[in-house]
This record gives structure tokens, C-alpha cells and sequence, in this order.
């Protein structure tokens, strides 16, 4: 009986729970909440205050975070407030500017996804140990690139006016050989999982 009552206890130590203040246009999953690995993920499509949301997840734990458009357009991404989280993504936000510790107290960060937005430089990354993969796809000005940094770090990116149909041979060449990198990346990620 006392062995039961202790599993009960230890159950509801590390059951996770959505916040219970989000937005009504943001959905909640939580995924073995009864157990100490369980995840949960936000997927959020119309944000009306992106400073609101993302009050509500300060101090949370989350698996991935995916906001998708906000209604009120964030034209500088200051300095976020401190949660966990391996995947975060802010699309269709309008952002112009994001301050270079915008991302610092988001722990364990691995996916970084700002694409479209109205970005024209790219953001500065801290030294984050897990980043391991930024996309900054359809923003205005930044050029197709892939990019690996000393950290491992792959950064991908190509703008809204950019197509394949216009490439020369050589470019749609490197083209090619920059997708099929990503995904064999993304693959080998998968493994790890």
C-alpha cells in the first residue's frame, strides 16, 4: 500500500501540465504528462500580443513552442522572457529586428525558426551549446545561404523572390547539394530520437 501511495506521489511530482492562461487561437498538447520525459507543445496560429504568450510560458517547460502569426506585428524581437524549450518558432510576426540576446534565457534551444518575417540582416546568435539549426526562410533581404559555424551550427535561409526556375545550372547545382544537406541532417537528427 505505501509503495502505491509513493507512485502516486511521484507521478504528480512530475505531471506536466499546459499553462492555463494561453490565448484561445493557441492549442496545447501534452504528451505522457504522467511521466517525468513527457513533452508539451504549443502550436498557436493567430498570437494577439506575442508578449503576452509568451509571459504565460515564462519559467515553463516545453518540447516546442509554434506561433505562426501575430496580430499585433513585432517589428523589434527584444530580449524574451527565461522558459525551456527545443524547438521555437515565430513566423508571419513582421519582425525587422531581433536584439542580439533576444534568445538568451531560452534554455536548450536546437530549432530556431524566424522565417517569414520582414528580417533584412541576420539575427546575432549567442553561443547556444544545443542550437543547432536556424532557419530565416522567406524574410526580405537575406540571401539563400547554408552555413555551418565552428559550433555546428547550420543556418538556412532564401528570400521570398528567390526561385529555382531562374538559377543557372551551377546555382541550381548548389542548390540541390544545400537541400539535400539539410536533410540529411534533419535525418540524422531523427536517429538520434
Amino acid at each position: 500500500m505505501r509503495l502505491l501511495v509513493l507512485l502516486c506521489i511521484a507521478t504528480l511530482t512530475f505531471a506536466l501540465q499546459c499553462p492555463s492562461k494561453l490565448p484561445v487561437t493557441c492549442n496545447c498538447k501534452c504528451y505522457f504528462c504522467a511521466h517525468k520525459y513527457g513533452s508539451i507543445s504549443i502550436n498557436c496560429s493567430i498570437v494577439p500580443d506575442l508578449y503576452d504568450l509568451l509571459s504565460v510560458l515564462e519559467n515553463g517547460t516545453f518540447f516546442e513552442v509554434k506561433i505562426d502569426k501575430c496580430k499585433k506585428p513585432v517589428q523589434n524581437l527584444t530580449k524574451l522572457p527565461s522558459f525551456y524549450t527545443i524547438c521555437l518558432l515565430i513566423n508571419n510576426c513582421g519582425l525587422e529586428h531581433v536584439v542580439d540576446d533576444a534568445f538568451a534565457d531560452i534554455a536548450d534551444l536546437e530549432l530556431l525558426d524566424l522565417s517569414y518575417n520582414a528580417l533584412t540582416k541576420m539575427p546575432v546568435f549567442p553561443k547556444f551549446p544545443m542550437l543547432t539549426y536556424v532557419a530565416l526562410n522567406n524574410n526580405l533581404e537575406i540571401r539563400l545561404f547554408v552555413t555551418k559555424n565552428l559550433n555546428g551550427l547550420l543556418i538556412t535561409s532564401k528570400t521570398r523572390f528567390q526561385m529555382t526556375a531562374g538559377m543557372g545550372k551551377g546555382e541550381l547545382m548548389k542548390f540541390t547539394v544545400i537541400l539535400l544537406f539539410v536533410l540529411i541532417h534533419w535525418l540524422q537528427q531523427l536517429r538520434k530520437v
